[in-house]
């Protein structure tokens, strides 16, 4: 019976060691600093924009929205980064740009869908946010193509 009880008491001792150890491995870790928490909520919030559902033209200019603070969140941390490494900036940059192109993209798409529906002036307006939103001489491809689209519906 002694016998018994000391096998059921291993398993135990077990499992209170390895909770013990986790809870010192977690305590002696280095808590994330501000910035580091910050990059990790705004990464969050863009892999939540991205599992949206983007198939009208309403949605995708809805989900482009939603990434456009993303990625000024993102160059605000670029700009004003304090502890953030050079390897986690050349990441930062790398989600900026996939962000700010799939932004464009989607607008542009929405643009088409709209165009090809017959809703000119809603698809002028959008390639009109595309010129007033992609400002700064890193955008000026996307403000020319919005710029030649909006010629060619007039031309219509």
């Amino acid at each position: 019976m002694n016998n018994l009880l000391m096998k059921k008491r291993k398993p135990l001792k077990r499992l209170c060691l390895v909770v013990l150890l986790m809870f010192f491995l977690i305590s002696c870790a280095a808590p994330l600093t501000p910035d580091q928490l910050r990059i990790q909520r705004v990464t969050e919030d863009y892999q939540q924009v991205l599992r949206e559902r983007i198939a009208t033209a309403d949605e995708k200019i809805q989900v482009a929205d939603k990434l456009l603070p993303i990625i000024s969140e993102y160059d605000d941390i670029l700009v004003n980064r304090r502890y953030v490494s050079y390897s986690a900036a050349d990441a930062i940059r790398e989600l900026k740009s996939d962000a700010t192109e799939l932004a464009a993209a989607l607008y542009f798409e929405a643009a088409q869908q709209y165009k090809q529906a017959g809703q000119k002036e809603k698809a002028k307006q959008v390639y009109k946010d595309i010129i007033r939103i992609f400002i700064g001489s890193a955008y000026s491809g996307y403000r020319d193509r919005a710029r030649m689209e909006i010629d060619d519906l007039r031309s219509e």
